[in-house]
Parts: C-alpha cells; sequence; structure tokens
C-alpha cells in the first residue's frame, strides 16, 4: 500500500519551474499579439487618412476640370492663387486657394468677381471639417499660352486640423492635373 501512495502523490501538480515557463511562454505570445494588433490598427488609420485626403482632393479636381473645360475663356488671378473662368452662360467663376489659420485651409468657388483673400459668399469645394475634412494648405494655377489653353491644377493636401496628432493619423499627398478648354 505505501507504494501505491507514494506513486500517487509524486504525480499529482506541476513543478514552479513548469509553471514558470507557461507563465513566460504567454507573455511573449501575448506581447507579440498586442505588437501585431497595434501595427494592424495604425496601418488602418493611415490608409483611412489617405483615402479620404484622396476623394477629397480628386472631387474638387473633377469639380473644377469639368467647369474649366467647358468654359470660354481662363485667366489666373494676380499670383496664381485663383483662377477665373467665364462659362456657357457668360457667367465669371473664381476659383481660390483659402488658407486659414485655425481651421482647415480650402477651395472656393465664386460666382462673381472679387480679390481671392475676400470671399464672403464662397462655396468650398473641398470638405473644410476639422475632423472629416481635409487641409488644402498649397497649391496653385497655370495657364498657358497653347491655343487652346491648357489650365494646370496643383493641390497640396494634408489631414485635417482636427485629427489626432498621432503619426498614424499624419498624411499629406500633391495631387495634380491638366485641363485642355474645349469650347475655345
Amino acid at each position: 500500500m505505501r507504494k501505491e501512495t507514494k506513486f500517487l502523490s509524486e504525480a499529482k501538480g506541476f513543478t514552479l519551474i513548469e509553471l514558470l515557463v507557461v507563465v513566460v511562454l504567454i507573455g511573449i505570445l501575448s506581447a507579440i499579439a498586442t505588437d501585431l494588433f497595434i501595427h494592424v490598427t495604425r496601418s488602418y488609420n493611415k490608409a483611412n487618412v489617405i483615402a479620404e485626403i484622396g476623394q477629397n482632393g480628386n472631387l474638387a479636381l473633377a469639380t473644377m476640370s469639368n467647369e474649366i473645360r467647358n468654359a470660354l475663356s481662363v485667366s489666373l488671378i494676380a499670383g496664381g492663387s485663383g483662377l477665373e473662368i467665364v462659362n456657357q452662360d457668360e457667367e465669371t467663376i473664381r476659383f481660390c486657394f483659402i488658407p486659414t489659420a485655425t481651421a482647415n485651409g480650402y477651395i472656393a468657388r465664386r460666382v462673381g468677381t472679387g480679390d481671392c483673400s475676400s470671399i464672403p459668399n464662397d462655396t468650398p469645394i473641398t470638405d473644410n471639417s476639422l475632423v472629416t475634412g481635409v487641409d488644402v494648405y498649397g497649391g496653385g494655377f497655370n495657364v498657358s499660352t497653347t491655343q487652346p489653353p491648357v489650365v494646370t491644377i496643383r493641390l497640396q493636401l494634408r489631414q485635417p486640423r482636427g485629427v489626432p496628432s498621432r503619426i498614424d493619423f499624419r498624411a499629406e499627398t500633391t495631387l495634380e492635373t491638366t485641363v485642355s478648354l474645349r469650347t475655345y
């Protein structure tokens, strides 16, 4: 009987070393899983910010391109910060870059004439929301002297000012396109 009791008492439980090995392995695996999760989350955030910037910029380029393509005439506003077109209805339309100190910069569309620095009744072409929009921080227009004129539009865009300042929420891009007038 004593041999059976001794055998049963020796077979029960884990040693301290076995428990420590298991705890260390679980710690290593959870550290790897956490790092992988953080990396995937940051990549997802970065991809979303880049997609939003691209989508806003491409929409602005498409809007301006359609109006420029069908314009009767096109000319630069002083310094290349704005573009003036005359459309088929002989309305004057201005596209201007409106930088701001505290909010997102944007591209404005205005029917009528006036200085680009003071557009009171402008319609933003880009989404200038502080969280979901885009900050237009630079860009310009160039009009060639060829016949028909060719307009080059360049936009410098970055994440909106209201998003977190972490690296995975920071992105910027430059978009450029050329448009030739059809109705010249």
